[in-house]
């Protein structure tokens, strides 16, 4: 898990109907106060590559070529806003980023996910509430993205545990947990855990956001680690090494940058045991494709 800071608000989503075998990611911008640049990368220490925008939306496309050695793969968009003016939508405004981790899965290779990119619009009060009331399932990306903006501005103008700073950070966490009960394809944002450890003081009360954001990045791993066994049936072994590798890297980062340890977690090691032995051996050590018992094997594709 992990977030960069700012300013998207990624729109009610969800899993739209695609056109078989064809899938996509899709950003649309929204809010007049910045100019959006949009890229994607494999990986958080890997090179950007620009999106182009030729009809109004920056758009990632895959299809079931993506999946030939995993049953998933990740992928950070990472979104730029440049402010058009200087001091607009508030004075000392300053560019934003924010990286989007996705998971793209294999058995959904024609999911279209839909990414609604909102900039903030205005500081103080009476926007902190605006943003905190925002109830509709749709305006909760509004809620996340503008809200994070709005902590990142007020973490440089005042000081990262300003009380405006926090209150901000709250709000779009608990945008971020109320998108997240409806799509299956999203992380936090790149940094989260680092910028609640910075803004909040109170162990206790950081100790709590922790907890809720961790749900979040675990959510992939709840989702998956007991179904992920019937979706490897006929692949190779690389195929089902390489799948299940990618719920232990999650796992494990999920460790790593919260500290907190989950009843599921030992799961994940007891999958990968069970599936490895199922298609990477054989008594003479030779590898196989996995299968089900009393289903046979199915030809690996």
């Amino acid at each position: 898990m992990k977030m960069i800071l700012p300013g998207v608000a990624l729109c009610w989503l969800g899993v739209l109907g695609g056109a078989a075998g064809a899938g996509e990611v899709r950003i649309e911008a929204n809010g007049k106060f910045f100019e959006l640049k949009v890229s994607v990368k494999n990986g958080p220490f890997e090179p950007k590559n620009s999106l182009e925008n030729p009809s109004g939306a920056y758009v990632y496309p895959f299809d079931d070529k993506l999946f030939e050695g995993s049953a998933y793969v990740g992928r950070i968009f990472v979104l730029d806003w440049k402010p058009l003016e200087a001091d607009k939508p508030a004075a000392g405004v300053a560019e934003y980023s924010l990286e989007i981790p996705v998971t793209l899965r294999s058995w959904k290779a024609n999911e279209i996910i839909l990414i609604r990119a909102w900039s903030f619009d205005g500081t103080g009060e009476n926007k902190l509430s605006e943003y905190e009331r925002l109830s509709s399932p749709e305006l909760q990306w509004r809620k996340l993205m503008a809200s994070l903006q709005q902590a990142d501005h007020y973490a440089r103008r005042v000081r990262p545990t300003a009380g405006q700073t926090r209150r901000a950070y709250t709000t779009a966490l608990n945008g971020l947990v109320e998108i997240s009960k409806s799509v299956d394809w999203l992380s936090a944002p790149l940094g989260s855990e680092k910028w609640i450890r910075e803004a909040f003081e109170d162990e206790d009360k950081a100790g709590s956001l922790l907890e809720q954001l961790r749900k979040v990045d675990d959510a992939i791993i709840v989702r998956d680690v007991r179904t992920l066994e019937q979706k490897l049936i006929g692949r190779n072994c690389d195929f089902v090494r390489n799948s299940v590798a990618y719920l232990v890297q999650k796992r494990d980062e999920n460790k790593a940058a919260y500290r907190l340890d989950s009843p599921l977690y030992p799961e994940v090691d007891a999958l990968k045991q069970r599936v490895e032995k199922a298609a990477c051996s054989t008594a003479d050590n030779a590898p196989r494709s996995l299968s089900v018992k009393g289903r046979g094997t199915v030809p690996n594709s």
